[in-house]
């Protein structure tokens, strides 16, 4: 028994070594091939997945309940070798199968169909460790649907499709499936936001933000819940990523939020809420907007200029909420139990956070790229991150900072493969354009309607999956019926 947990907790020891260095090989790529040079998207791709599928492997051990059965303990260590091998056997006849396509015209064999259903199957699998059962199950069925769709009655049927056209769509696609057009604008694009997101946090922005929410609203009767909306607005300016900005900004105001006399449910409601408005405020906004810009080709700078006022407004409403209910519960403006005054260090850190993103505004002003211009953000804060002397004093809070982004990418791009999975079933069997038929006949002339529905799909879909593959379902459904 002793021997089995020694082994388990070397075996542990393995897996926390692997994440991290597989984590900063990650954010190194994405810093690469944004500014220095490109990388052959063959290879990028399947690079990124490799590292992602460890990454996501290590992630779930970690978040797996401890046991001291030896014999559960075994049975989970099998399983995530399998899974590894098999992962890693089914990316590598991706890669070689792209590598014969660009020497020659080659047709996919039924021997290629076996890896490339091995791992598909797989990142559905890792897809429900890392996201949930939600995003997986519709894979998963999406998936079950191409194969025996064609058996379903009505509008729901289809042509039928080879084990051999399900692995090409699935695949070894390079405009959809697991290694699709989404897959690649999340590398090129999204994941050195990311990394710019983390590195602002660990760099202690965050703590400086609360700081100035907290003096701007000190003589607000909310107090600390309209600093919590304050800061969560300041840091969706910077991060996109909702879960950042609820550990950023929540582990602090909530308790404060409850000390001021407002229930608990209403303190978590406040703070989730006002995270949540992260992705919509401009300019660092979430994975989605960085994905919208490139599906609908209009540029990043336009998207964030239109998003300004309605997350001005989405902010204020949530201002008033707080307002209505502190006057409705007799709450009085309070003096706040925080350090008011601003310090050297708070002001150094508000020029690490104000600079980078002026940079990616004047970036995306100048004609650069959108991923050009985080990679020039990444790299202004690097070097303004040696002003701040607690970076100066730890300066391995960077390097973690770096890791913990590129973990965070790796862990979405799970998420990209179970989303591209649901591409390449949509795309290959015409289920969207036939759905985005029957809502056009529906409704009519009436395009308000639709956005009705589209609405009320997006708000369902939010209720069990993350933003990204919510708003990239809505679109491939409705985006031709609103069109």
């Amino acid at each position: 028994m002793a021997a089995a947990l020694t082994s388990d907790w070397k075996l542990t020891k393995v897996w926390a070594v692997a994440l991290w260095v597989c984590s900063f090989v990650l954010g190194a790529i994405a810093v690469y091939s944004t500014g220095v040079d490109l990388i052959d998207p063959k290879l990028h791709r399947a690079g990124a997945l490799v590292l992602s599928l460890i990454v996501a492997l290590a992630v779930g051990r970690q978040a797996r309940r401890p046991t001291r059965s030896a014999a559960v303990n075994s049975i989970w260590q099998v399983s995530d070798a399998i899974i590894l091998v098999a992962g890693l056997w089914a990316i590598w006849s991706f890669y070689t199968v792209q590598a014969q396509l660009e020497e020659a015209l080659y047709d996919v064999t039924n021997t290629d169909a076996i890896p490339a259903l091995v791992g598909v199957a797989i990142f559905v699998e890792l897809c429900r460790r890392i996201w949930g059962p939600a995003l997986a199950i519709v894979s998963g069925l999406a998936v079950i649907y191409l194969l025996f769709g064609q058996n379903l009655p009505g509008l729901l049927a289809h042509a039928g499709f080879t084990i051999r056209e399900v692995a090409e769509s699935l695949w070894y696609n390079t405009n959809k499936g697991v290694f699709g057009a989404i897959t690649n604008i999340v590398i090129n694009t999204v994941f050195v936001y990311i990394l710019f997101g983390a590195l602002l946090e660990g760099t202690g922005a965050g703590a400086t933000l609360l700081k100035f929410a907290f003096l701007i609203t000190r003589r607000t009767r909310g107090g600390p819940a309209h600093a919590a909306i304050v800061a969560s607005s300041l840091f969706g300016t910077m991060s996109g990523s909702t879960v950042a900005n609820i550990v950023g900004t929540g582990t602090f105001t909530i308790p404060m939020i409850k000390k001021r006399g407002f229930p608990p449910a209403f303190a978590a409601g406040v703070e989730a809420t006002a995270s949540t408005g992260g992705q919509i405020m401009p300019p660092i906004m979430g994975a989605a907007a960085l994905v919208m810009a490139d599906i609908i080709g209009i540029s990043y700078l336009v998207i964030i200029t239109a998003a300004l006022v309605p997350a001005l407004f989405y902010y204020f409403s949530l201002f008033t909420s707080v307002t209505v209910e502190a006057r409705r519960r007799g709450i009085e403006v309070q003096p706040l139990e925080i350090e008011d005054r601003i310090t050297r260090v708070d002001l150094v850190n508000s020029i690490m956070f104000i600079v980078p993103i002026g940079v990616v505004i004047g970036s995306l002003l100048m004609g650069f790229s959108t991923s050009r211009a985080g990679f020039y953000a990444v790299v202004s804060l690097l070097i303004l991150s040696a002003l701040n002397p607690e970076v100066r004093r730890e300066p391995l809070r960077v390097l973690n900072s770096f890791v913990t982004g590129g973990r965070s990418g790796a862990t979405l791009l799970i998420g990209i493969a179970a989303i591209g999975i649901i591409v390449g079933s949509l795309d290959s069997t015409g289920l969207g354009l036939k759905l985005a038929n029957v809502i056009s006949d529906l409704r009519g002339d009436s395009l308000f309607s639709a956005l009705l529905v589209a609405m009320v799909g997006a708000l369902v879909l939010g209720m069990g999956m993350p933003t990204l593959p919510a708003y990239l379902i809505i679109v491939l459904v409705m985006g031709p019926a609103l069109q």
